[in-house]
């Protein structure tokens, strides 16, 4: 054999043996992806699952909230709920206040590190007041738009988130851990319910194609 073909042979085996190689190192990543998606699914259908779904027959809307949410005989809350009518899904935050007296609030900042976010509200539309011998509650409650939900995946996961409100007088107050897990799995559930309303989209598309 000369030393030509010798040469032909070596090489040939080297770039069979690389190709392997490659091959045996893309298969721990695509089951390291599978992995991270599967738990991502778990995750988010155990953050859905753990909410309070109920019906509203006449809006034809599907509510989900957390179980422990009930405004006003909770003193002080921040939190966050999904709705969904088959063809939308949103969500809505709510800021509750308890007090012997009232703030009559008009203003809501939320706020992390340096960062602060005023939250808009319909004084008319979206306050509501319930006053009783011992308290006072008020609270608001508004669709989350597209800036709001994004500040409100950080703030959720700061230890210096606050939330302060201001009318007769201003209050200022740091939220609590259990406050900040329930808004980041609500988001959770949320994006998992978004989600599994496109693959369904998709997978009916596909059976239409597929018909034709």
């Amino acid at each position: 054999m000369t030393n030509i073909a010798q040469k032909i042979i070596f090489l040939t085996s080297l770039i069979s043996c690389n190709s392997e190689k490659g091959k045996a190192q893309d298969t721990p990543v695509k089951s390291e992806e599978n992995h991270d998606i599967n738990t991502d699914l778990k995750e988010g259908s155990r953050c859905l699952n753990s909410l309070k779904k109920s019906l509203d027959e006449e809006d034809n809307v599907i509510w989900y909230k957390q179980p422990s949410i009930t405004y006003s005989n909770n003193s002080n809350l921040a939190s966050i709920y999904i709705g969904d009518n088959g063809k939308n899904r949103w969500l809505r935050l709510v800021i509750s206040n308890t007090e012997n007296t009232e703030i009559l609030f008009n203003k809501v900042l939320l706020k992390y590190d340096e960062i602060v976010v005023e939250v808009i509200f319909d004084s008319k539309e979206d306050y509501t007041i319930k006053k009783n011998k011992a308290q006072v509650s008020e609270w608001i409650d508004v669709t989350v738009n597209d800036n709001l939900q994004r500040f409100l995946r950080e703030f959720s996961e700061s230890e210096n988130a606050e939330v302060q409100l201001s009318g007769t007088s201003t209050k200022t107050r740091k939220l609590s851990a259990e406050e900040k897990t329930g808004i980041n799995e609500v988001l959770i559930a949320y994006d998992f319910l978004q989600d599994e309303y496109s693959r369904n989209v998709k997978k009916a598309f596909d059976f239409q194609i597929f018909k034709k």
